[in-house]
């Protein structure tokens, strides 16, 4: 038997759990063409996880053309799994060129920036204005998730990986911002690792 299935939309994908999933397409500025680079991360203290995308295609058939329609595009989470982009001139996130990439990254252990490269173009280099800055953790080696707990006595599970989507690879550290109250790690095979009480 031989299954076919084409999906065209950028989604994210919910886990229902029981080997259950649901996708959910992300708002129409995710839509334009294709998307390599993906960051996801808080930028805005709330305690929802938001996106950051990037993509275009140069490389497509004679006929065709380039897929460039693409500027990336920062979505913010409202919560309940909906996200609304936020407007240019808010985010000042702009990579227009054939984005491959979009990695987070430390500066001197302090704060984190994004930077997202363009095949034969400069790479682009943002840094996040959070206030206040959130405190970066440091992942130890065999660490692929933390369970965060926040003051509303609400809690976030995030998992961190060697490399997190097209040729992307971050630096292995939890931003956390004031609202945590505790953060408990964990290895590959569930063990506990660590516990940090802030």
């Amino acid at each position: 038997m031989k299954l076919t299935f084409n999906y065209m939309q950028t989604s994210w994908i919910e886990n229902l759990g029981d080997g259950r999933f649901k996708s959910h397409p992300l708002p129409i500025e995710a839509q334009l063409a294709p998307v390599y680079g993906i960051l996801i991360t808080d930028f805005n203290n709330d305690n929802f996880m938001d996106i950051a995308l990037v993509g275009n295609d140069f490389g497509m058939e004679v006929q065709q053309g380039p897929a460039d329609a693409f500027v990336g595009v920062v979505l913010k989470n409202k919560g309940e799994g909906s996200f609304k982009a936020v407007p240019l001139e808010e985010s000042h996130f702009l990579v227009p060129g054939d984005a491959k990439s979009l990695v987070r990254l430390t500066v001197a252990n302090e704060k984190s920036i994004l930077v997202a490269s363009q095949n034969n173009d400069f790479l682009k280099v943002y840094e996040t204005t959070i206030n206040p800055t959130p405190q970066l953790v440091p992942l130890k080696a065999n660490e692929v998730k933390c369970v965060l707990y926040f003051g509303d006595n609400s809690s976030q599970i995030q998992e961190y990986y060697w490399g997190s989507s097209f040729q992307s690879q971050s630096s292995r550290y939890i931003e956390v911002n004031p609202n945590v109250n505790q953060i408990k790690f964990f290895d590959n095979n569930g063990k506990e690792t660590r516990t940090l009480d802030f």
